[in-house]
């Protein structure tokens, strides 16, 4: 839920007022979208990790967990300064 409002504030603070709806609708579309196909691609790691558990790098359950981490990190990442859209009127400053 965190994630999720963060990301909604800084898109809202990337796009002008009279673009907000539009913006907001995009987001909803792709979030929706990836929430259709989330599972299937949990699954798919899952089963993959279930494999793989006597590997030596990250065996099992705790690649799945470096995965994750992966992604939240990336997350992350695109919040600095070169990936983050700043409107112009906070550029000033």
């Amino acid at each position: 839920v965190t994630i999720i409002t963060g990301t909604f504030i800084l898109q809202n603070n990337a796009v002008p007022q009279n673009q907000r709806g539009a913006a907001n609708g995009l987001a909803m579309t792709g979030m929706s979208f990836f929430k259709a196909i989330a599972p299937a691609g949990a699954g798919i790691v899952f089963s993959w990790a279930q494999k793989r558990q006597h590997a030596f790098f990250f065996p099992g359950d705790q690649m799945v967990f470096f995965l994750l981490n992966i992604i939240e990190l990336l997350g992350l990442v695109l919040t600095f300064r070169p990936f983050l859209a700043v409107p112009e009127q906070y550029e000033r400053n």
